[in-house]
């Protein structure tokens, strides 16, 4: 980079590793700027590259060892890889380290600062490894997904651990992305699965492009010891060492992917699985390694002696499993709502129904029914959760093809009719909860159904719905063997007087033309609160309704009783807030 390139930052992280003999090194990573320097501490010296980015801080410098030996021994060492730095025309091989753990991130304003207290952990890093205090199977398998290169994306998609020795499907995946210059950059990854039909459904709404092969599945237990495998011989040795070497000559031939997948136990009691895969190599000692087709290239590769010292590529898995994702990334209560695979009918599939369904899917729901006689109209998307990309499809159709690129494995069935047409009312009896959200229709359809739910001919039912401006949203729940007077009970519920929320009506031209203005951003507030009342009634929490309120301050004086705004209300039939 040139001098006038650098920011604040770099310069005065330049000035001080040159205080520390660093030198300057030609650019590694677009924008970085690249330092070398030698780390002494008791009695070993560590060939260090430092590389600083552009937004430094907050964004961290990263330090490298160069090829020391130490790559996949030691922990906090990762995987190597070959960087051109340009000096004398060679590469390096660098392994990344890892020294500053997610919970003990610093900050400082000060760039300076900020790379003193990790080279004094970088200096620590050395001098446990010096010290060989590091050097344990234990350390090494708590950072054990880090060592792997990543080369290829995998994905595990399985319901149970398949046998030893199995033949498993793989789906490769590919889709391309537009990029501001016009050309498409192109994804691409590989799923793990023993349900390819459900990748296969899924794709077809993804817009994946999709190709089935078959692979082989090792445990290889606690086979797996230190060093870490690195090359092709590495790994011959290790599957010879848990004896599948017979077995995979056996299968070898069904082999038609390029990876193989081995499942290991690591000190954590948790398994933990990696592909082994071929990349492109080349001309190796003189002979020209074609990739081919079929049976196996990484096979060739794997038996041959000519390839022994060529490091493989290896990738750690990740699960997409539904129950996984949502103990990955959500709350207890998520985790807890996708283990009871609940069924949820939502009946109106407008700007209610669509976010409330959304949400329930991000919050553990996997099973719906959706039914909604309209189709998706421009005039609806400024606060529908569907954008332009669906319009002209039935609502429902185009809600359940959303919901099913969320999660793989989504069960959603839908419906372009009403809910009163002959059969309809059949499809939602095995629910657990039903869901209306059916608007300006809700007058001629909710009291019949909560008729059907009060009588037990359908599960329990929850209707939802907004006043208008969108200063407060209502649920009403109606369970069996109940009497409540439905109607009656959403009038004394909503918190506007009558005549004045009438006026708030617009209308365009057309017959049934009138419609409820509200912004999406202020029904999102309700709709959080209704979608989060939804779980509790399917966990078993039951109450009568809620009232949510948002900014009451221009209705005020127009307010049937005195409220709070930004409330939430949740009351019984003796607790009602109006």
């Amino acid at each position: 980079m040139h001098e006038d390139e650098l920011t604040y930052s770099q310069v005065a992280l330049i000035e001080y590793l040159k205080e520390l003999d660093f030198k300057l090194i030609p650019q590694i990573f677009k924008g970085e700027v690249s330092m070398r320097g030698n780390v002494a501490t008791d009695g070993v010296i560590f060939d260090t590259i430092v590389s600083i980015p552009v937004n430094v801080p907050p964004s961290y410098p990263k330090f490298y060892l160069v090829d020391t030996g130490l790559e996949l021994r030691e922990a906090h060492v990762e995987r190597p890889f070959k960087l051109s730095i340009g000096e004398e025309g060679k590469d390096v091989i660098v392994c990344r380290t890892c020294i500053r753990d997610e919970r003990e991130k610093y900050y400082s304003t000060s760039p300076t600062d900020l790379l003193h207290h990790l080279y004094v952990d970088y200096l620590g890093l050395c001098s446990k490894i010096a010290r060989k205090e590091f050097n344990s199977k234990e350390e090494i398998f708590r950072e054990f997904d880090s060592y792997w290169c990543n080369e290829y994306s995998i994905f595990w998609y399985m319901q149970s651990e398949p046998s030893d020795g199995a033949l498993i499907d793989q789906i490769n995946v590919t889709y391309e992305v537009p990029l501001p210059s016009g050309r498409p950059a192109k994804i691409s990854f590989a799923i793990v699965t023993d349900r390819p039909e459900e990748i296969i459904a899924f794709s077809a709404n993804a817009g994946w492009k999709v190709e089935r092969q078959r692979s082989v599945y090792f445990d290889i237990a606690d086979s797996i010891n230190l060093p870490l495998p690195y090359t092709y011989g590495d790994m011959f040795d290790l599957l010879e060492k848990a004896n599948k070497i017979d077995h995979l000559k056996r299968v070898r031939k069904q082999i038609l992917s390029r990876l193989i997948y081995l499942g290991i136990n690591l000190s954590d009691t948790q398994k933990h699985y990696i592909g082994v895969g071929m990349k492109d190599i080349g001309v190796i000692g003189g002979r020209n390694t074609k990739r081919g087709k079929g049976n196996g290239d990484i096979l060739t590769i794997l038996f041959s002696t000519l390839h022994r010292n060529v490091p493989f590529t290896g990738s750690h898995i990740d699960s997409i499993e539904y129950n996984w994702l949502m103990q990955r990334g959500g709350s207890a209560r998520q985790r807890e709502l996708s283990f009871l695979k609940k069924r949820v009918a939502i009946i109106g599939c407008g700007s209610i129904g669509s976010s409330i369904a959304f949400k329930l899917s991000k919050g553990g729901i996997s099973d719906f029914i959706l039914v909604d006689p309209e189709n998706l109209v421009p005039s609806n998307i400024g606060r529908h959760q569907l954008g332009m990309s669906f319009v002209g499809d039935g609502k429902a159709r185009a809600l359940s093809r959303y919901l099913s690129t969320q999660f793989i494995g989504m069960s959603v069935e839908y419906h372009i009719d009403c809910i009163e047409s002959p059969g309809i009312i059949d499809k939602i009896r095995d629910t657990d909860l039903i869901i209306t959200a059916i608007g300006s229709d809700a007058p001629a359809v909710e009291p019949w159904l909560a008729d059907l739910a009060c009588k037990g001919e359908i599960p329990r039912m929850i209707a939802c719905w907004l006043e208008a401006d969108g200063v407060a949203g209502h649920v009403l729940q109606i369970g069996h063997n109940e009497k409540i007077m439905f109607d009656d009970m959403c009038d004394r519920l909503n918190i506007i007087d009558s005549d004045y929320a009438s006026t708030l009506l617009e209308s365009e031209v057309g017959c049934n033309s009138t419609y409820m203005p509200y912004g999406y951003i202020d029904a999102d507030t309700h709709i959080g609160r209704m979608a989060h009342y939804a779980i509790s009634i399917l966990q078993g929490n039951i109450s009568r309704g809620i009232t949510s309120t948002g900014d009451l301050s221009q209705h005020e004086k127009y307010l049937k009783t005195k409220i709070p705004s930004w409330s939430y209300t949740v009351f019984n039939d003796e607790t009602l807030p109006i």
